[in-house]
């Protein structure tokens, strides 16, 4: 199946990212707390996939703000250079 608009290729990047966080939370909880502990506690895998989220937006503001001050930096000395 070919994907073809932008925003198909958004909802099956999300779809990979939520069910790679999910298999990160259930190995990862299990190796701290014990087999099956996940499975078990599904509050913990909910709070480490919101974790995950909120990380991982986190992170993307990061890089769009650097985006930003690297333009603005760009701009100011090419403004510079014109006087």
């Amino acid at each position: 199946m070919e994907i073809k608009t932008v925003e198909e290729r958004a909802m099956r990047q999300a779809t990979m990212t939520a069910h790679f966080y999910l298999q990160e939370a259930v190995k990862h909880i299990d190796s701290v707390f014990g087999a099956n502990y996940a499975k078990l506690h599904p509050e913990l895998v909910t709070a480490f996939l919101k974790t995950c989220a909120a990380d991982n937006h986190t992170m993307l503001i990061y890089d769009g703000i650097e985006r930003i001050k690297t333009a603005l930096h760009a701009i100011a000395e090419s403004m510079e250079n014109t006087n």
